[in-house]
C-alpha cells in the first residue's frame, strides 16, 4: 500500500486526537463527502495525505460521529445541537430531544403534584 510506503505504519505516529500511540490510518472525515459518489462515502481514498493516524478509540469514535446526520426525530447532529455520552459506544444524543423529554417530564410530575394535592 501505498500510504505504509509513505508515512509508515500507523504505530510509528501518535494520533492526532488524543496524543496516545495511534494504532490505524483513518480517513479524515471532511474528505469522505469528496470520495463519495452519489451521496455514499467509499470509505477510502486515492490520496496518501486524506489519512491520519488514530488509536482505535478516537477512530471508532469519529466513524460513529459521521454516521448519521440527523436524530430519530430529524434534529441535525451539529455542533450546537449534539453531545457525546461518555460511554464505550460514543453516542451521540440529541440536546433538542432532551430538551423535549424533560419538559415531558415536568409537565408529568407537575401533573401528579396537582392530583396528590387536590385528593
Amino acid at each position: 500500500m501505498r500510504l505504509k510506503a509513505e508515512r509508515g505504519f500507523a504505530k510509528e505516529h501518535v494520533c492526532v486526537e488524543c496524543g496516545e500511540q495511534a494504532q490505524e490510518w483513518a480517513l479524515i472525515s471532511k474528505t469522505l463527502s469528496e470520495a463519495s459518489e452519489v451521496g455514499r462515502p467509499t470509505g477510502h481514498s486515492h490520496s496518501v495525505e486524506n489519512y491520519q493516524p488514530m488509536c482505535i478509540k478516537c477512530h471508532r469514535k469519529q466513524d460513529v460521529l459521521e454516521r448519521v446526520s440527523h436524530c430519530p426525530k430529524g434534529h441535525p447532529y451539529d455542533e450546537a445541537n449534539t453531545y457525546i455520552r461518555k460511554n464505550r459506544h460514543f453516542s451521540r444524543a440529541c440536546r433538542a430531544c432532551a430538551r423535549e423529554r424533560a419538559a415531558h417530564k415536568r409537565a408529568l410530575s407537575k401533573c401528579n403534584h396537582s392530583q396528590k394535592e387536590s385528593n
